[in-house]
């Protein structure tokens, strides 16, 4: 499993490499990739809007689609298989326009719009006029190679062409009959034939380039209006809008039939690639608005882009498969959609409308299962089949779920706080704890805990798997947790209202703002990693030295070869782990050491890593080792009147935004908060009998200090 950090904004690419995070909110409904150091942002997929215009570079392998949401209009790059989609791929935000046409090998893209036609060149800022004085334009096409561009106009029935400079404007044909509404149009540059559709009497006519010899090869259609051709295989193919089907026939209009009359809706434009002819179409149905490749000789089809009716929710994924999962949160009943971490290959699962409403859940990759809350319990599909079925009906409705594949076990949170799990074999069910309320919870199986928020308390705690030992971390509201453990990060989004994101260690210090990302929803994709194999690993020292020492197990030993590194990590008060040295694995040799000779003031943490020669990258367990020695001397400390209000388990502080240090009397510093808000709450749950000194040092560099005691 890649060692891959990514979080949701539900507004790209995916990353080999630790730090990525995938974003959902902005900008609109997307899926983003973000890198944490830079803030470079990738859009992997968009939520909303309806697909206007596609076509397939086969120089660049790069799909366009033209969309509109509202009034505004955005052109969306993106790979042969969807995914990555880039804004700016050829410098153009809007083309506006009902159809074009591209010459790709010249970086122009024409289209056309009431009265003109327009030209536009790649990373250009302004659009031609190339031809203006058109009454309704609807269709265009282009021969580069013949040098024409041909186009329709619909309020005079007109087929028309000039050259590419927009000179030698002429008319070819004009209908005989008013009832008659000329749209699309394609060119067959092999037969110099142009083919056009009169949507007004249901035909598909066709002529010479230079208008002569037209003739009708179809007729009796039901409302038909895109068209296009693949020459070498002799088809034509075109829309049927009331249908809502693509249909197919000869170059002659012989042999009709139906090419796509399921899974369709509303299909409004289509593009045949001139290499290969395979058929790109786009459709803006209710709740299934969707970008599909068609292989018109197999029938193979494959969905690249879907655009679901309300965007993007509830994010989820599976780290063995590398898929995400996302569902409509449309009040009627969502759709799941799931896709590739690059957001390539999307694809609906379960039913049109999932039971029960909004669908969210998780993933068991190993077992072909999704799991997700639908009406009164938890049902599941089988991500082969697709088959749905209820797995478990619970008490109350159910907040959220997680999974410990190598276990079985299903975790679950109830909306009255309430936590469990279910063993997935027997389905039995076990309530973890009914009294810490938990409102969202994340879970660490590399060290057997888990990390929730609590509802009551506005603190972010953590405790065994079985419920015990529970841990207060962090004061605040948090709406949303995740855990990037190979790299010691517990992040959490600030909720309900605000959409920001904070970090500290898996210890609940150094608290820091995730500074250029503000996402309604996040999640990090196969954050977790392989684990070392270990029997055990331990730190020890003083100020002067750390030693490292761990013994690996036979199973992870037998597949090492001679050569291959360990490297060792320590994090301090950067956050950033930093790489001490390597020791090299030697066979037969299951046990081994190593001395940092300049560990930092405070708390070290060491950690191992190993890279496979496949790629796979492993860490293990993190282990602390606090040699604080140095004092401070607090004696100079001006008393101050500070608004410090103690409860049984923890400290209420309101004061003006700063930093705040808790010291043993001694001088010794503790902990550290950072005070993004008026007041703080610091749990302390846990701390020791004793006097301690608060320390608040205000944005403005004014400090003071105030003593408070724990008896409990």
């Amino acid at each position: 499993m890649r060692n891959v950090f990514l979080l949701l904004f539900i507004c790209g690419q995916y990353f080999a490499a630790a730090q990525q995070i995938i974003t959902v909110g902005t900008p609109a409904v997307s899926l983003s990739n973000v890198d944490i150091e830079t803030k470079e942002r990738k859009i992997l997929t968009v939520g909303t809007g309806s697909n206007d215009l596609v076509a397939f570079n086969h120089l660049t392998q790069n799909l366009y689609v033209q969309q509109r949401g509202g009034v505004a209009r955005q052109l969306l790059g993106m790979g042969p298989n969807g995914g990555c989609v880039d804004f700016d791929l050829i410098g153009l935000q809007d083309v506006s326009g009902t159809d074009w046409a591209h010459d790709f090998a010249n970086e122009i893209i024409y289209s056309i719009a009431g009265q003109n036609l327009f030209k536009l060149e790649y990373k250009g800022d302004v659009p031609e006029v190339l031809i203006g004085g058109l009454d309704e334009g609807v269709g265009i096409a282009v021969d580069v190679e013949e040098g024409y561009v041909y186009w329709t106009e619909l309020n005079l029935n007109t087929v028309n062409r000039a050259k590419l400079d927009g000179s030698g404007r002429e008319e070819l044909i004009r209908a005989p009959s008013g009832l008659s509404q000329f749209v699309g149009i394609a060119l067959d540059a092999v037969n110099k034939k142009v083919y056009y559709v009169d949507k007004g009497q249901g035909k598909i006519h066709r002529m010479d380039y230079d208008g002569s010899n037209p003739e009708e090869i179809v007729s009796d259609l039901n409302d038909p209006t895109r068209i296009g051709l693949y020459a070498p295989d002799n088809k034509i193919y075109w829309i049927s809008e009331d249908d809502e089907i693509i249909q197919q026939a000869d170059l002659d209009g012989s042999n009709v039939s139906n090419l796509i009359d399921t899974e369709i809706s509303m299909p409004y434009v289509l593009y045949v690639d001139p290499t290969n002819g395979d058929l790109y179409w786009a459709g803006n149905g209710f709740n299934l608005a969707k970008v599909e490749r068609v292989q018109p000789r197999s029938g193979e089809r494959k969905v690249l882009l879907f655009n679901l009716e309300d965007g993007f929710q509830n994010l989820s994924h599976d780290p063995i498969n590398e898929r995400v999962f996302l569902s409509d949160p449309n009040f009627a009943g969502g759709r799941m959609v799931s896709m590739n971490y690059d957001g390539s290959s999307p694809e609906i699962i379960g039913s049109e409308r999932i039971n029960g409403g909004r669908p969210y859940g998780v993933a068991d990759g190993f077992n072909g299962y999704f799991y997700y809350v639908g009406g009164p319990g938890i049902r599941r599909i089988n991500l082969d089949s697709k088959v749905e079925e209820d797995f478990m009906s619970m008490q109350r409705p159910v907040n959220q779920l997680e999974i410990d594949v190598e276990s079985g076990r299903l975790y679950w949170s109830e909306a009255n706080g309430s936590m469990g799990y279910i063993d997935l074999a027997s389905k039995q069910s076990t309530t973890i704890t009914s009294t810490e309320f938990v409102q969202t919870f994340a879970l660490d199986l590399t060290n057997k805990k888990i990390y929730y928020a609590h509802g009551d308390d506005e603190q972010i705690k953590r405790m065994d798997l079985d419920g015990t030992n529970v841990e207060p971390l962090v004061s605040g509201i948090a709406k949303q947790i995740e855990l990037d453990v190979p790299n010691d990060r517990l992040y959490w989004l600030i909720g309900p209202v605000g959409f920001d994101i904070f970090y500290t260690d898996l210890n609940g210090f150094f608290r820091t703002k995730l500074e250029g990302v503000s996402p309604s929803e996040f999640a990090i994709l196969g954050a977790s990693g392989s684990r070392i194999m270990l029997n055990t690993i331990a730190v020890n020292g003083n100020n002067q030295s750390a030693s490292l020492t761990w013994t690996l197990e036979d199973d992870f030993l037998s597949g090492l070869q001679d050569g291959e590194v360990f490297s060792v990590q320590r994090q301090n008060a950067s956050t950033l782990w930093d790489e001490l040295g390597t020791i090299a694995f030697a066979s037969g040799q299951g046990s081994y050491d190593f001395t940092d000779p300049q560990p930092q003031e405070g708390v070290n943490r060491y950690r191992l890593r190993y890279l496979s020669p496949d790629g796979d990258v492993q860490f293990s367990p993190v282990q602390s080792l606090d040699i604080s020695t140095s004092t401070e001397d607090l004696s100079q400390l001006e008393a101050a009147q500070l608004d410090l209000r103690q409860g049984p388990a923890s400290l209420q502080l309101r004061a003006e935004r700063g930093v705040v240090d808790i010291y043993s009397v001694e001088g010794k510093l503790l902990r550290s908060f950072q005070m993004a808000d008026p007041i703080l709450e610091i749990a302390t749950t846990g701390w020791e009998r004793g006097t301690y000194v608060l320390r608040h040092r205000s944005e403005d560099g004014q400090e003071g200090a105030k003593l408070f005691t724990i008896v409990q």
